[in-house]
């Protein structure tokens, strides 16, 4: 119970760190660089060419990015994300300004938004543990620390948080999913390859939760195939991550944190097979016939 209760202080925590460093840095003043280059706002949606290369991100030539129905600027005005179709910050500032008595807090957003997050976050040290039990040393701290019923935990909670992530999907005028179009692969009517990938690593997820809690009660080469597909999960998580998340949208802060986290998780996860490998090695040649030890 301790080391559950710790790893939930040490999670919450982290992710305050996040968005508190995330809005501080995002608060700090952009300036545009213009360098022997005119001032020119080629699309006419109320922002400067360079400045949509050099802070927004958005497109220059295409007054609306996102194809929301609002212009860049316009977004940026009402403190919008112009490279988010799903932002709903742009129509509520707009009925702010026309019809007050419309105005209504987009919880189903917010609430995709928070459970994405703390279920991929949730993901990534159930992936994290995993790979370190298999590296020397850090196995021994790794034990300590998170032994296989926390693994499992943390798993089960993973997929808890991407089901909750799913289902507010179904809240908000502003997201209009059905049940289809949400657990049908391809059937979304925008971005549905994207789609499919959040898909996919939700019911990989579910299925290796599920087949770590009936271990005993299912053929070992079975379990081991359903988790041989651990490495499809990440790298589907993490593009859909990248294609969907507004949190890490290109040139932000959590881009960066996201980039970094995932490089570390990598360079473990070849340092983790490499290990294998060499154990591998190892044994066969400790059981070859041909080899020297042997003969001698």
């Amino acid at each position: 119970m301790r080391k559950i209760n710790s790893t939930i202080l040490i999670s919450v925590l982290l992710l305050s760190f996040f968005c508190s460093l995330q809005n501080i840095l995002a608060e700090e003043e952009k300036k545009v660089r213009y360098i022997d280059t005119p001032v020119l706002d080629s699309d006419l949606d109320g922002l400067t060419d360079e400045g949509e290369k050099q802070i927004f991100k958005t497109d220059p030539n295409f007054p609306d990015s996102d194809n929301d129905g609002f212009f860049d600027g316009a977004e940026i005005i009402g403190q919008s994300d112009p490279l988010d179709g799903n932002n709903p910050t742009a129509i509520q500032s707009y009925k702010s300004s026309t019809y007050p008595e419309e105005i209504e807090t987009p919880w189903g957003w917010y609430s995709t938004r928070a459970t994405g997050l703390v279920a991929y976050f949730l993901l990534y040290i159930s992936f994290l543990v995993g790979i370190i039990k298999g590296i020397p040393k850090l196995n021994v701290w790794c034990a300590r620390v998170c032994d296989s019923k926390m693994h499992c935990w943390i798993s089960l909670h993973a997929s808890i948080f991407s089901i909750f992530h799913v289902v507010s999907l179904f809240f908000g005028p502003h997201l209009n999913f059905t049940f289809v179009q949400v657990f049908v692969p391809f059937m979304a009517t925008r971005d549905a390859i994207h789609f499919f990938l959040g898909q996919i690593a939700l019911f990989l997820m579910i299925a290796m939760t599920l087949t770590s809690y009936l271990m005993r009660f299912i053929p070992y080469r079975a379990w081991r195939l359903v988790h041989f597909s651990s490495l499809i999960l990440l790298i589907v998580a993490i593009a859909h991550a990248i294609s969907f998340g507004s949190d890490v949208k290109e040139g932000s802060l959590g881009r960066l944190i996201f980039i970094s986290a995932n490089t570390i998780l990598s360079v473990l996860l070849l340092t983790n097979m490499f290990f294998k490998l060499r154990r591998v090695y190892l044994k066969s040649k400790s059981i070859d016939p041909s080899s020297p030890i042997q003969q001698g």
